[in-house]
C-alpha cells in the first residue's frame, strides 16, 4: 500500500474475516488505511491479534488528482443479480495501462479472477479482472490444510521467504487510458533515503471511509530480501488494514518507481534491537522479485479475451489451500484432461482453481472427465449441444 507510513497491512485473509459490512463505494475500495500506521503487518489481524497491531495514525490525505495510478482492490465472495458481494479490499498500482501490483494474500480469498476489481480514482466504475500471476513462493498462513506445526511456523519470525514473495500482478479486462504508471524498481533504496507510502484503509477510530492516505518513510537497511523502514517524520507515520499491496515510492530524477509493496511482519521487534514495534516495518522488495515480475508481465500479456471463444473461470473451491490458484497449463500438467482414467484422488488439486479464463471447450472436458459439479466454473456452464 502505499501509504506515507511505515505500517502494518492487513491481509485480505484478515479482511475477509472481518466480513466488511460496509459494501465499496461508488469511489472504491482501496487497500490503505484512512491512517497509515508506521509498523506493516500484513498478515492480518486476525491472524495475529489485535493487540500486536499499533494504532493507525497520522496520515496525509491524498487529492484525488495525485498519484492517479493507486487504486483500491476489492474481492468479491460472490456476484448475484444485484451486483458483487464485498468481502476484503486492498491497495494496487498501475504499472501497465492494464496490469496491476498489488499483495498475493489481497487475491488470496477470490473464487476466480471474475471477482477480483480494482477502482481507480479518475475512472467512475471498478474495473474487473480477467487473470492473475501469484509468486510461487507465497503461502497463505491461514490454510486449513496445514498442520499445526506448518501454520505455526509460517507465522513465525523465520518466515521471511513466505514473506518477500506475498506479491500478484493483475490482468485487468481493459487498458486504463491517461494515467501515467510506474515503474518496478531495479535497485533497493539507499539507507536513510525518503520514501511515501499510499493506501486506503483503517482510520483513527478504526473505520473504513475508503479514502488514500499517504505517509513519509525513511528507508533502514535490506534484510532478508525485505525493505525495512521507519518513519520519515515527526508524526511516527504507520500502515494498518487496508493498505496491503500498496506501493513503497521513491523519487528517482524526475520519475517515481516502486521499491516495494505493503504487506508486513508480525513481532519483528525481537529481531530488530533499538527499535520499537511503532517505528518500523517490513515491505515486500520489488528489486527482488522483479525477475518473476517481468517474466510474468510478458505471460500476462498473452491472456486476452476474445468474443469468438467463450470463455469460463474456474473456481477456487477453497480458498484456505496454502498455495494460490494456478494456470491452466500448471493444472493440465497434473491432470491430463483427455485421461479418461484420471484418479480421482487429483481433483483435490482443482479446489484451487484456476487464475485466468479457460476455453469453454476445456471447462466441459473437465466436467465430463473430472465428475465436477456446476458450482466449479463461473458463470455456469452451457448445456453442451445435442
Amino acid at each position: 500500500m502505499t501509504q506515507s507510513a511505515a505500517g502494518r497491512v492487513m491481509s485480505p485473509d484478515s479482511l475477509s474475516r472481518i466480513e466488511r459490512a460496509v459494501p465499496p463505494i461508488s469511489n472504491g475500495k482501496s487497500t490503505r488505511s484512512s491512517r497509515v500506521p508506521a509498523i506493516v503487518c500484513l498478515l492480518v489481524w486476525g491472524l495475529f491479534g489485535s493487540s500486536s497491531l499499533p494504532a493507525v495514525d497520522f496520515g496525509d490525505d491524498v487529492p484525488k488528482t495525485s498519484y492517479p495510478a493507486i487504486g483500491q482492490v476489492q474481492i468479491a465472495k460472490a456476484i448475484t443479480e444485484k451486483g458483487p458481494e464485498w468481502a476484503s479490499f486492498g491497495t494496487g498500482t498501475l504499472i501497465a495501462p492494464d496490469l496491476v501490483l498489488t499483495a498475493a494474500h489481497v487475491v488470496a480469498n477470490a473464487p476466480t479472477p471474475r471477482h477480483v476489481f480494482v477502482k481507480f480514482e479518475s475512472q467512475d466504475k471498478a474495473i474487473g479482472c480477467i487473470a492473475y500471476r501469484s509468486n510461487p513462493g507465497y503461502l497463505s498462513s491461514l490454510s486449513a490444510g496445514l498442520s499445526d506445526e506448518e501454520r505455526n511456523w509460517l507465522k513465525s519470525t523465520n518466515n521471511w521467504e513466505n514473506a518477500a514473495a506475498d506479491i500478484a500482478l493483475l490482468k485487468l479486462e481493459r487498458p486504463i487510458p491517461r494515467i501515467e504508471t510506474y515503474p518496478l524498481a531495479a535497485e533497493y533504496p539507499a539507507p536513510q533515503a525518503p520514501l511515501t507510502v499510499v493506501g486506503y484503509g483503517l482510520t483513527a477510530d478504526k473505520a473504513f471511509d475508503f479514502k488514500r492516505r499517504s505517509g513519509e518513510l525513511k528507508s533502514l537497511r535490506i534484510h532478508n530480501n525485505m525493505v525495512l523502514v521507519v518513519s520519515g517524520n515527526s508524526k511516527n507515520q504507520k500502515t494498518d488494514h487496508g493498505d496491503s499491496g500498496g506501493p513503497l515510492l521513491i523519487r528517482r530524477g524526475d520519475k517515481l518507481e516502486i521499491v516495494a509493496t505493503v504487506q508486513g511482519m508480525p513481532d519483528l521487534s525481537n529481531r530488530l534491537s533499538g527499535l520499537t514495534s511503532d517505528e518500523w516495518t517490513a515491505m515486500t522488495a520489488v528489486p527482488y522479485i522483479k525477475p518473476w515480475a517481468d517474466a510474468m508481465i510478458a505471460d500476462l500479456a498473452q491472456v486476452k479475451l476474445n468474443a469468438k471463444q467463450p470463455v469460463a473461470f474456474i473456481r477456487r473451491q477453497q480458498t484456505e489451500d496454502p498455495q494460490l490458484a494456478m494456470t491452466l497449463r500448471q493444472f493440465q500438467a497434473l491432470v491430463k484432461v483427455n485421461d479418461q482414467n484420471v484418479s480421482k484422488n487429483f481433483v483435490r488439486l482443482f479446489v484451487r482453481g484456476l487464475n485466468e479464463p479457460v476455453p469453454l471447450d476445456v471447462c466441459q472436458s473437465l466436467k465430463k472427465n473430472l465428475g465436477l459439479s456446476d458450482n466449479a466454473f463461473y458463470p455456469p456452464l452451457p448445456a453442451p449441444a445435442k
